[in-house]
């Protein structure tokens, strides 16, 4: 299969530029003469804003890494793990982004050159095992929005990317400070609900995306390099 060097290139760039905002939205309340009061309503409404860089940073990592896989050379689908098949089968054939809410129906736009590598793949695929063993369903196929811990973890299962450990920080680890983060994002942003976060608490979510962010690039590398979204991977030499 071949060279993935601008996946892992694209992979780093892609932290790198979600590191850095926020470390600039880490600043962004220290560079006024604010009250402390002020200031801990600044941060309320920044958190948003740094939940953003993990799902934006997830969101485009996901769709490189799927898009390297396939336009990789020599790539065969029956080689292909059924789970992330079924992805690669939804975005390629049907026009359909899995990671994007349903909208309407499934309606078919296959162009018939698509049709075509389809029927002769297929026919390859299913000489080693059904194309419907460990099939990922439209229920499974979890829209990157609203992550939170375990939400993660089922969209890197899917991507055949192995699991994100848990990991205590100094304010809470990353499943209790996912499931935190979101919830106060969601209030902010889709209510208008605020309370006040001060320096300590708003500095520990940005070290938690940070690290979250550094985890996932690595495990993202770790399933390139040892061709996990393959039926039977192998460490790559």
């Amino acid at each position: 299969m071949g060279d993935f060097t601008s996946f892992n290139n694209s992979l780093y760039e892609n932290a790198e530029a979600s590191l850095g905002k926020l470390g600039g939205l880490a600043t962004l309340p220290t560079r006024g003469n604010f009250s402390i009061d002020q200031r801990n309503n600044l941060n309320s409404y920044l958190i948003p804003a740094v939940y953003s860089q993990l799902e934006g940073f997830f969101r485009e990592t996901s769709r490189t890494y799927i898009r390297a896989i396939e336009t990789a050379e020599l790539l065969n689908y029956g080689s292909l793990e059924p789970r992330f098949f079924a992805i690669l089968f939804g975005v390629n054939f049907f026009e359909r982004d899995p990671f994007d809410r349903d909208k309407g129906d499934w309606r078919i736009t296959v162009k018939p050159e698509r049709m075509q590598t389809l029927a002769c793949e297929l026919a390859g695929f299913v000489q080693g095992r059904s194309i419907f063993e460990g099939r990922v369903s439209r229920k499974e196929q979890i829209p990157i929005s609203n992550i939170n811990f375990a939400r993660l973890n089922k969209l890197l299962e899917n991507l055949c990317v192995d699991p994100l450990q848990n990991r205590q920080l100094q304010k809470f680890d990353f499943d209790q400070g996912l499931d935190k983060l979101l919830g106060l994002r969601n209030a902010i942003a889709h209510e208008g609900k605020s309370r006040l976060i001060d320096e300590n608490e708003f500095n520990g979510f940005i070290n938690l995306v940070t690290d979250v962010i550094y985890e996932l690039a690595v495990l993202f590398e770790k399933a390139i390099k040892e061709r996990s979204f393959l039926r039977q991977a192998v460490t790559a030499v």
